[in-house]
């Protein structure tokens, strides 16, 4: 259900993952699975010279509202079959979404048919390694909430490391992996060499590119 208490989710700009595109590299056609509103399309085209946009979004309010910013917007969930030509996408953005389907192998199996060869795949997973996942689990909880590394409609969760292995296995040759973490973390991550860089990444981005189909 598209709640009143989630709208900064559907009307984010994903400036964050975008920072991580290559500058030199142009797109002519993206598609963003589970684009909320569509803002993220809407920054993409304009500052990317993308000539094409494509959104899906299972809400049917949020994918109303994307129409207004969104060339193509598809009103179903990024796990059904999507009725779009094979290779005629330059890149793909999977923020936030696959932690939220049942089969994100199945779906990235599935959905890198349409990306054209050395299309590239950008990929933003919350970690559950964080320190407090951790810190909670020491004290026998694990609590849901309504949005955050333990958001009450995740399905599935990643570590840096499963995440890679998620992207890899599916057929893409990772370029390029960032994290994220709030201020104190950077500074934590500094002083100990990044030895507890796991524990302390909030965010874990990836830019991948097609190598099979």
């Amino acid at each position: 259900m598209f709640e009143k208490q989630n709208i900064d989710y559907y009307n984010l700009v994903r400036k964050d993952a975008l920072s991580i595109l290559p500058k030199d590299v142009s797109f002519s056609a993206v598609l963003d699975l589970g684009c909320g509103e569509g803002y993220t399309l809407e920054y993409v085209k304009s500052h990317f010279g993308v000539q094409k946009t494509i959104g899906v979004e299972i809400h049917p309010e949020a994918a109303q509202s994307a129409r207004q910013r969104v060339d193509v917007v598809l009103n179903q969930s990024a796990e059904t079959i999507l009725d779009l030509p094979e290779q005629s996408i330059d890149l793909i953005l999977c923020l936030d979404v696959l932690e939220h389907l049942y089969d994100p192998w199945q779906t990235l199996q599935r959905i890198k048919k349409v990306l054209k060869p050395g299309g590239r795949l950008l990929a933003s997973i919350p970690n559950i390694q964080h320190w407090r996942i951790i810190k909670m689990l020491m004290c026998g909880r694990w609590d849901y909430e309504k949005s955050g590394l333990l958001d009450e409609t995740h399905l599935r969760f990643f570590t840096k490391l499963t995440a890679r292995e998620l992207i890899a296995n599916a057929g893409f040759e990772i370029e390029w992996v960032q994290v994220s973490m709030g201020i104190k973390a950077r500074i934590v991550n500094v002083l100990t060499l990044a030895l507890l860089e796991n524990f302390l990444t909030y965010h874990v981005y990836i830019l991948a590119y097609l190598t099979r189909v």
